[in-house]
């Protein structure tokens, strides 16, 4: 992919074009007048890759087609416009829209109406046979020509950039807090330097990962005193973790602890957090059942299910309510609270 500049913030709304982007670019007439269009199957997998990674996308298309619609649907995307002249102006209404600005867009475009949009964005990508006009917005050129995997090529380029734009978050955070003034260009987002971010350890004070689901919404947040991985290692080490999550029905979780390992802080993966230690898995009190709290000492919770689970002995608070057992399961997704064994309690009037 060739290159004219490099982003300078973390791409959260990706901005797709139709005709000559997700297609050739060609129309196919059938005898009664109706329209027909051929879509990449590469490119739905690179578009629902993207979504998993956090990213959200919207299709802006200046013509109207049924199949366009019936195309987004199946994969997910959301916010679909058609019949739009004026893109920029769609753009930027879907910017008000999600509290983000054009320096957190990427855009895929290949004729004159794109333009400006393409060169409004932070990543303004032109298909490899795009028109000059496109061409000359766009900061990226791709190998590919619309239709035939070039959606596949940006998407991945976002994709694998992820992890990359968060390390390099972490480390300017670390030198602010150390008193330090940061200055260096901006992280490389070629294969090389994925690969060698991916593979390399770190350490941070102070960090806070977040994870949301398809549609841009939270999953969880969690943040520690500091987080470790080894060189070449999945698993990251907590110190001082507290993780926030919604249960199904939006109400509050807080989960705290002293320590705890991560089997995966990849944004499209879920992850399994193991924590010790002073355990407290509490809501905000706002459910019919009023306050909830579980002591244990050691805990599991899997961020993908919603689902914390624990063998030790745990203490459950619910007011003037007190009861202990043996292991406990709480499945946030169906608000199911089941305790193992060993149960016994005491109610104060």
């Amino acid at each position: 992919m060739a290159r004219k500049a490099k982003a300078q913030a973390p791409i959260r709304l990706l901005v797709l074009d139709v005709d000559g982007v997700l297609t050739d670019g060609r129309l196919y007439y059938g005898v009664r007048g109706q329209t027909l269009q051929a879509f990449h199957v590469r490119d739905g997998h690179g578009i629902k890759a993207v979504l998993a990674a956090g990213i959200r996308i919207a299709v802006i298309s200046g013509r109207s087609a049924r199949g366009v619609a019936l195309r987004c649907r199946e994969l997910g995307i959301r916010e679909v416009h058609q019949g739009v002249a004026d893109k920029l102006s769609c753009v930027k209404a879907l910017c008000k829209k999600f509290n983000i600005q054009l320096a957190d867009c990427a855009a895929i475009g290949d004729d004159s109406p794109d333009a400006p949009v393409l060169s409004a964005v932070a990543l303004g990508f032109a298909v490899a046979d795009a028109h000059e006009d496109a061409k000359a917005a766009a900061s990226f050129l791709t190998e590919l020509q619309g239709g035939q995997g070039a959606v596949r090529e940006v998407c991945d380029l976002l994709v694998r950039s992820v992890r990359p734009w968060v390390m390099s978050v972490l480390i300017v955070g670390l030198f602010a807090l150390a008193g330090c003034e940061l200055s260096s260009p901006p992280p490389d987002t070629t294969d090389a330097a994925i690969e060698a971010a991916t593979q390399g350890g770190y350490t941070a004070t102070g960090a806070e990962l977040s994870a949301t689901d398809g549609a841009g919404q939270a999953r969880y947040t969690l943040r520690a005193a500091q987080i470790v991985q080894a060189p070449g290692e999945q698993p990251v080490d907590l110190t001082d973790v507290i993780v926030e999550f919604p249960d199904s029905r939006g109400t509050a979780w807080v989960l705290t602890a002293k320590s705890g390992r991560m089997s995966s802080t990849r944004r499209n993966q879920p992850a399994i957090v193991d924590l010790k230690g002073d355990v407290l898995l509490k809501n905000d009190g706002r459910g019919a059942a009023g306050p909830l709290a579980l002591e244990t000492s050691a805990l599991q919770f899997d961020t993908a299910a919603n689902v914390a689970m624990t063998r030790q002995p745990v203490k459950l608070k619910s007011g003037a309510r007190t009861i202990e057992a043996r292991g406990f399961t709480v499945n946030l997704a169906t608000r199911r609270l089941t305790l193992e064994a060993e149960v016994h309690g005491r109610f104060v009037p």
